[in-house]
């Protein structure tokens, strides 16, 4: 199963770091609401590399999702990149803001169970400059 990010197959484009996305239970209609990087940081001779992380294969966090899909299959689960991040403060800024837009906590309709992240204003100055235009 791939990913898809504007009804297409997502493909990174070349300065992401990594994406927010939703994963929705095709049956059910029941979603998730996460995030994910694409590289992670790992020692090699000493030395801290970056390599591609799991993220063609990853189906969240969510135990309850994870769970249902080992039930019915990954064939009945439909992957969207929501936004693609530039550095980890954006990422999780816009984790969080679409969790508390789409009211996740509020609705049975979502997989996710919590919500939070730690933000800094520096990380996010892209993201202040498009709020201000």
């Amino acid at each position: 199963m791939t990913w898809f990010f504007n009804g297409e197959s997502y493909n990174p484009s070349s300065d992401a770091f990594g994406f927010v996305y939703i994963i929705t239970e095709k049956p059910t209609g029941k979603m998730y609401i996460g995030k994910k990087r694409l590289f992670k940081k790992i020692k090699r001779k000493g030395k801290n590399v970056l390599v591609d992380s799991d993220w063609r294969d990853y189906y969240g966090s969510s135990r309850k999702l994870l769970e249902n899909l080992e039930k019915i299959g990954k064939e009945n689960y439909h992957r969207e990149v929501i936004k693609e991040c530039t550095n980890a403060a954006s990422l999780a800024y816009i984790e969080l803001k679409e969790q508390i837009e789409r009211k996740v906590l509020f609705d049975d309709n979502f997989y996710n169970e919590y919500i939070g992240g730690r933000l800094n204003a520096k990380g996010l100055q892209h993201l202040r400059e498009e709020e201000l235009k």
